[in-house]
């Protein structure tokens, strides 16, 4: 009973494709951006770059190498410029706010 227990602990492990980190950095060493390939070297899950300062300018997500999920674009201040919704590729919802976090434009594609 504990072997089938432990086997379906670890089977999710087993399935999932194996991520391969991928780090880019600034000239001064400083992280530039952070993503992960699958085993098919493609971009796949959660891809997060970062200005000189260390603060977040945007996060993408891909699955197996296509656009999919809910990007986000920021400014130096933090506060969001873009939110661009993906589906399968293809842009569903895009928003843009302004520097001061005033949302000026929301568009959907059908």
């Amino acid at each position: 009973m504990k072997l089938k227990l432990l086997f379906f602990l670890f089977l999710p492990l087993m399935v999932l494709p194996q991520l391969k980190q991928k780090v880019v950095n600034y000239p001064d060493n400083k992280i530039q951006q952070i993503g992960y390939f699958n085993n098919q070297n493609k971009k796949d899950s959660c891809w997060t770059s970062y200005f000189e300062d260390g603060s977040v300018s945007s996060k993408a997500y891909y699955f197996n190498g296509i656009k999919n999920g809910i990007w986000f674009v920021y400014n130096k201040k933090g506060n969001k410029l873009f939110e661009l919704h993906y589906f399968d590729g293809t842009l569903i919802l895009g928003k843009n706010w302004n520097e001061n976090g005033d949302l000026i434009e929301e568009r959907k594609n059908n």
